[in-house]
């Protein structure tokens, strides 16, 4: 075995890595003597903050999804909460816990989808590990953590031969492509114990990749008991670490419940002189999700709080530890909207749980998706009473009746649609619709309870372009369909790929036999524009000190506030242009660097130096000729926490294009911080605009 002297120049100050020299100049004639035994090192030097890995794994278990335009609008959208790293996940699988054999199915993303997924990480700005999965293709009663448990010797000699085919394969991939890291196994918990069979394997990796790399173990005992954490750069854990014994925690009992598992991952960390990351950790939207973080099969009602605190949890109890390398959420999807307020799943994308890490990671929160209502006056019928004119069915594996009175939403007749085979639909071809002018496809459907609904558009070719699920309540006024009640549908055609097509043809699709019914079926204008929130920074910005009455702070990084016999105050100006509306609502952001119990109230204030003309700028402005604060905040804001943006209502003092000044000031002696246009997150007044 040779020795491998990787310099941890991510994660290690200079004298931890001349340390790690050293050692590799002298290394040869000591490992001889210590071969047996796993190499034990200092614990790592205190880990540079904007060195973390603020990751997300992005994953799809399909060919051709990573390939899609809504597949990079996804990852767009991954980039935008902050995240500087991507875990691509690519799965191949063997057909059940006893085979020998790993191989691509069609759950597989091919070798030009992982590519396009890397090249579109990179544009983005992101690093990239790849993380390849094994996985069972038709063993549901089993799991990847117990392939090799039954295996003699020549079957671990036949699925090593496998899995080295396999991961060398992405290896090579990776390096080829310039992936910054990558994972050489994922929780095969049943083969660990196959040490030197395993050292083997990384050795081949490291032929072929040159970068940092980690494996992936399960947690709660695998990532405490494997031996040859001193072949790879980082110690990886797949973190679902249970958390809460009911369905209620409250923000200390997961502290209390992160303790124990904080002081493991030290003392890991500094038995082995590595960093640890995570290479997955994550929490589904799910009542009880901290119960049992890992599992993915069962059911149950949504908890959006739930996962938030959860997330909040995680990151409050790790993110400032020295061992702590960064993190990989699980998981983004490669379809753009899959998440929301109704869905259970772990995505994180449109529910709560997004904007706590958006806040951890330095990222604004998401805007809400103001959809604009919609124009009746411009419409087209599909179905109202009858089919409308060019439109005719296609439907397969369904009887539909197109006269049905039994169930009526308006008007006399409805469609009734009696699926006799799964997968069976209602589908309305057409041979080709301008959808130019409009923005929804709406109708009402009346359901059984068992039936899940999905509608699919397709092109003017008869080709799918996409399919969205009803179970989204965001289609549904933000309830899920009840059974057996007439429930409204509005689905923008941009989330069904079908925006300015010619669309020919819209299919509702059963996942099971049962009847459904559907009445006043029509495409429809959406009745105003969509407009996108201006953002700003401050022109100018700064703090002024009342015990330093004339010296100017205008340059630093920092704007703070404090109310102790020495005040501080901060100022900030904006110049508002590009505004062709009317104002609809302004935000005032700051990004908190120093917490305190008072946030601060924000206040109007003048343009200009106080009792002049002039008007005031950063470099010029003191305590003295600052302007005067008085009258009745704009609004108030309460405790800030360190890694986390603060928001004030300002819109009642923004009327249109302009300048704008405002004050900022808290009523407590804790001096409270923000990052200022010079640091590494300026301010921001986000105004939303139209007619």
């Amino acid at each position: 075995m040779a020795l491998r002297c990787y310099p941890w120049v991510k994660h290690m100050k200079q004298t931890r890595l001349s340390r790690n020299r050293m050692a590799c100049a002298i290394g040869g004639f000591i490992l001889a003597a210590i071969i047996l035994l796993p190499v034990r090192q200092v614990q790592p030097a205190t880990r540079a903050q904007d060195e973390l890995q603020q990751g997300i794994s992005y994953a799809t278990w399909w060919a051709g999804n990573f390939s899609t335009p809504d597949a990079d609008l996804s990852l767009a959208r991954l980039a935008d909460t902050g995240a500087n790293w991507v875990s691509i996940v690519v799965t191949q699988y063997q057909d059940n816990v006893n085979s020998t054999a790993i191989a691509p199915t069609d759950g597989s993303p091919t070798d030009a989808d992982v590519i396009h997924a890397i090249a579109e990480a990179h544009d983005l700005g992101l690093k990239v590990m790849l993380k390849p999965h094994v996985d069972l293709w038709n063993d549901p009663a089993h799991w990847r953590g117990e392939i090799g448990q039954n295996f003699n010797a020549a079957q671990w000699d036949d699925w090593f031969a496998s899995y080295r085919t396999f991961i060398n394969h992405y290896a090579t991939m990776a390096e080829d492509n310039g992936v910054e890291q990558f994972a050489v196994g994922v929780e095969l918990s049943g083969t660990e114990d196959q040490e030197s069979r395993w050292r083997t394997t990384i050795d081949g990796v490291r032929d072929r990749f040159s970068g940092p790399i980690t494996y992936a173990a399960n947690h709660s005992g695998d990532e405490t008991s494997l031996t040859w954490w001193d072949a790879v750069d980082l110690i990886g854990v797949d973190a679902y670490y249970p958390l809460a014994g009911d369905n209620t925690p409250t923000a200390a009992e997961l502290a209390a419940a992160w303790q124990p598992v904080v002081a493991t991952l030290a003392d890991l960390s500094a038995d082995w002189g590595k960093p640890i990351i995570f290479t997955e950790v994550g929490y589904r939207s799910i009542d009880g999700a901290g119960q049992h973080p890992w599992d993915w099969q069962i059911d149950g009602i949504v908890d959006l709080a739930e996962q938030a605190l959860l997330y909040e949890a995680l990151l409050t109890a790790v993110f400032d530890e020295p061992w702590f390398a960064g993190a990989y959420m699980w998981d983004w999807n490669a379809d753009p909207y899959q998440g929301g307020p109704c869905d259970t799943g772990y995505e994180i994308y449109d529910k709560p749980a997004e904007n706590v890490l958006r806040g951890w990671y330095g990222a604004p929160p998401r805007p809400p998706d103001d959809l604009p209502p919609a124009d009746y006056d411009t419409s087209l019928d599909i179905y109202t009473d009858d089919l409308g004119p060019g439109w005719e069915s296609w439907s397969w594996d369904a009887t539909v009746n197109f006269a049905a009175i039994n169930q009526v939403y308006s008007g006399a007749r409805s469609t009734s649609v009696a699926v006799n085979q799964d997968w069976g639909a209602l589908y309305l071809h057409h041979n080709g619709v301008a959808t130019t002018p409009y923005y929804y496809l709406e109708f009402y459907i009346r359901k059984g309870a068992a039936q899940q609904i999905s509608v699919i558009a397709f092109n003017s070719a008869d080709e799918s372009v996409g399919q969205r699920p009803l179970s989204d309540c965001r289609y549904t006024n933000g309830a899920p369909i009840a059974a057996q009640t007439w429930t409204r549908v509005r689905l923008p055609l941009e989330h069904l790929n079908a925006g300015g097509m010619a669309l020919g043809g819209v299919a509702i699709q059963a996942d099971r036999p049962g009847t459904f019914w559907i009445d006043d079926m029509r495409l429809l204008a959406a009745d105003n524009a969509v407009y996108t929130p201006i953002v700003l920074n401050p022109g100018h910005d700064t703090h002024v000190r009342e015990s330093r009455p004339t010296k100017s702070y205008g340059n630093q990084v920092a704007l703070s506030i404090r109310d102790a016999g020495s005040d501080m105050l901060t100022y900030l100006k904006f110049d508002v242009s590009g505004l062709n509306g009317s104002v609809h609502s302004a935000t005032l952001r700051l990004y908190v660097t120093n917490a305190g119990p008072d946030g601060g109230a924000v206040y109007a204030v003048d343009n200009n130096y106080r009792d002049t003309a002039t008007p005031w700028a950063e470099a010029g402005l003191t305590w003295n000729n600052a302007p005067a604060v008085s009258g009745a905040p704009l609004a108030v804001a309460g405790a800030a926490t360190r890694k986390q943006w603060l928001e004030w209502d300002v819109t009642p003092a923004i009327a249109g294009n302009g300048v704008y000044s405002f004050a900022l000031r808290n009523a407590h002696r804790n001096t409270v911080s923000f990052s200022s246009a010079e640091g590494s997150r300026p301010p921001e007044l986000v105004i939303e605009w139209g007619p």
